[in-house]
């Protein structure tokens, strides 16, 4: 009966740690023995170069939201320079990264042959990732905890944070809302999500009039000199539309975009583009309805990128329970 649904149930409050929740911290002697997907700076050890340097831009990528003070749920940890950057703002950290011995979501585009090394790749490479953090955590005297598991079943022993991040991790899942949903179920105030942006052929066509006006001021690096040939073809394939119109003139598009294909099937990482405004909607109907979003721009592999972020508050109240699957209600 609707009339028995409890349209207003209370925060809950902060539930006992389990004592395996947090995975201990593990001494890497050798940096040989690390894969740093960010670019860090730790004492002893100088500047280490990683895939992303967010350095110079990383209030951008956080949305410049305050931190002081703050319980920090931050999704997809990585090497952890945005953990350790939010620590030393103020905030108590918990980092989440998928655990060893997982598979992550890979894009099933491999024949038997190239599966077996790929996956003792990744088994290797997150190891030596998980170490990249723990060298990190060490160095700057990190009272981060960490939680390694999967994105979809995050432990409900992580109890009620303030504020959950999702750092450029959404385009790499198979369900990006199942996720969302996961993490976002724990904050009491604000959800914080950055995704890269991909300079594609369709991408004019949905990003709309405030992405356009950015690339004319701040992003103009970043407008191609020559469209490539058949574009209009591949967004007329893509989206079916009989009339094409770029921006300004086209408003923005709350679309994903798949971005595998079979016949070029080398991109085994990477699943979705999402626009700003796809990712909103996202966060609407999972209670966050308030939402503004920023472009900039960091460097990936010493070139600029461009990114957005959506800094969402939360406006209904968080669910009653936050154990259990999906949906938490």
């Amino acid at each position: 009966m609707l009339s028995q649904i409890r349209l207003t149930p209370p925060v809950p409050a902060l539930p006992p740690q389990g004592a395996n929740l947090y995975t201990p911290p593990r001494e890497v002697t050798s940096r040989d023995d690390c894969w740093f997907y960010h670019t860090v700076e730790l004492p002893s050890y100088g500047v280490i170069e990683g895939h992303w340097d967010l350095r110079a831009g990383v209030d951008d990528y956080l949305g410049h939201v305050p931190l002081q003070g703050k319980r920090v749920l931050e999704i997809g940890t990585a090497s952890g320079y945005l953990c350790f950057h939010m620590e030393r703002q103020g905030a108590n950290v918990i980092a989440f990264d998928i655990a060893e011995g997982q598979l992550w979501d890979f894009v099933p585009l491999l024949g038997p042959r190239e599966l077996e090394p790929y996956l003792e790749r990744c088994a290797r490479d997150f190891r030596r990732l998980h170490n990249s953090f723990w060298v990190g955590h060490r160095a700057t005297g990190s009272r981060a905890q960490v939680v390694h598991g999967n994105i979809y079943t995050l432990p409900p022993d992580i109890g009620p944070v303030d504020i959950v991040t999702f750092g450029s991790v959404l385009l790499h899942l198979r369900d990006p809302f199942l996720a969302l949903a996961n993490g976002v179920r724990f904050a009491r105030e604000t959800v914080i999500v950055t995704q890269p942006l991909s300079l594609r052929p369709f991408e004019p066509c949905v990003m709309g009039r405030e992405y356009e006006a950015w690339l004319n001021g701040a992003g103009a690096e970043f407008i191609p000199r020559r469209r490539p040939r058949g574009w209009r073809a591949q967004l007329k394939s893509l989206f079916g539309l009989r009339h094409l119109r770029r921006a300004p003139d086209n408003p923005q598009v709350p679309c994903m975009v798949f971005l595998p294909d079979a016949q070029t099937p080398g991109l085994l990482e990477s699943w979705w583009f999402l626009t700003p405004l796809v990712v909103q909607h996202f966060l609407g109907t999972l209670g966050f309805e308030e939402s503004r979003v920023s472009y900039h721009a960091q460097i990936f592999e010493g070139r600029r990128r461009p990114l957005y972020t959506v800094v969402a508050r939360r406006t209904r109240p968080m669910p009653s329970r936050l154990d259990g699957g999906y949906p938490w209600i």
